[in-house]
């Protein structure tokens, strides 16, 4: 697992966050093919990071007809 390294996490949260997506995928037993083994389902993954109050998630919703909340408006 990446290693807690506060001061990446405080200086750059979104590099953190992507090496720990990225690790936790390469070395899932989750990303092994079971009938294959050593065989990988998943490469690297793509990983970004957007501003939830970006007019174009707006533009999305409208466009795609898409029903659910945009990034903003969900919440916990």
């Amino acid at each position: 697992m990446a290693v807690m390294n506060a001061d990446l996490i405080n200086r750059d949260p979104a590099t953190f966050l992507e090496a720990a997506i990225k690790e936790y995928v390469a070395t899932s037993p989750n990303n092994i093919m079971p009938d294959y083994p050593g065989e990988y389902m998943w490469d690297d993954p793509l990983v970004g990071f957007a501003n939830g109050d970006d007019p174009l998630f707006s533009e999305y919703k409208k466009s795609k007809g898409y029903r659910g909340e945009s990034c903003r408006q969900f919440s916990y």
